[in-house]
């Protein structure tokens, strides 16, 4: 991660040097010198285009405009790049990753686990027990189970919780309890159960800030999405679509609903 205040430091020692105004700067890079007080009071950061613009302007590479301690340096590279851009995105029920796109996952992988199952059981704690009505965690559980019944109970009041979304799950056969399982809604669509350790996604990016890919993007005359096809390749566009056409259809169904 950019350090602001350094960035901030640095970006006014160079326009000092340099002997422009803020004013003059903010011409050159066509944004007002209100920006420029932004960035230089590390309010904000400048985009691509600015970033590669101020470089232009005092001659200096993106490294040398962006400096990073040894220290920075040794935790991007223990870091070890980034997943790939489709990890951001998931395709479920709205209208949220944690209380819907979650339960809705962890209900299914459950209902998986215990096919001979003639009922089911869920109660809610934390967030999803104060807020899960509001945004159909309820609704979304029951229609995963269906047509199986499924009980669900709304439980706000425990407290000292291992995750703040989380769910027990009960499989019943001829009222015989068949399993039970806590699962966590982690956020971003994706669920843990408990004591199980959830699989980091593959890292295929090499570089993990944005500081560092815009130097290579700069180095190699690349644009951010000639990056991204680079490391991912052309199929990526394939699943973005899908995800471009999910957005789409989401927004179609919004504004037909009453």
């Amino acid at each position: 991660m950019m350090n602001t205040e350094r960035f901030a430091a640095n970006l006014t020692a160079l326009r000092e040097k340099k002997a422009l105004s803020r004013h003059e700067l903010g011409a050159l890079l066509q944004v007002s010198d209100h920006t420029v007080v932004k960035w230089e009071r590390g309010q904000s950061l400048p985009s691509l285009d600015n970033l590669m613009g101020l470089a232009d302007v005092f001659g200096v590479s993106l490294d040398q405009l962006l400096p990073q301690t040894k220290k920075e340096a040794s935790d991007i590279k223990l870091r070890d790049g980034m997943a790939s851009l489709t990890e951001l995105y998931k395709i479920g029920s709205g209208p949220s990753s944690s209380h819907t796109i979650g339960p809705e996952k962890a209900a299914r992988s459950f209902r998986d686990r215990y096919p001979q199952a003639d009922r089911f059981k869920v109660i809610l704690y934390g967030s999803l027990a104060k807020t899960g009505k509001g945004h159909g965690t309820d609704s979304i559980i029951t229609k995963t189970f269906a047509p199986l019944s499924c009980e669900i109970v709304f439980d706000p009041i425990t407290e000292d919780l291992p995750h703040p979304n989380t769910m027990e799950l009960f499989a019943y056969e001829d009222e015989r309890e068949l399993g039970r399982s806590r699962i966590f809604s982690v956020g971003g669509g994706a669920i843990q159960y408990e004591n199980d350790e959830l699989p980091a996604p593959q890292r295929i990016y090499p570089l993990s800030t944005f500081a560092q890919i815009a130097a290579y993007c700069e180095e190699h005359h690349l644009r951010l999405w000639e990056y991204a096809e680079e490391i991912e390749g052309a199929s990526l566009w394939d699943e973005l679509t899908l995800i471009w056409e999910a957005m789409k259809a989401s927004i179609q169904a919004g504004l037909k609903d009453e």
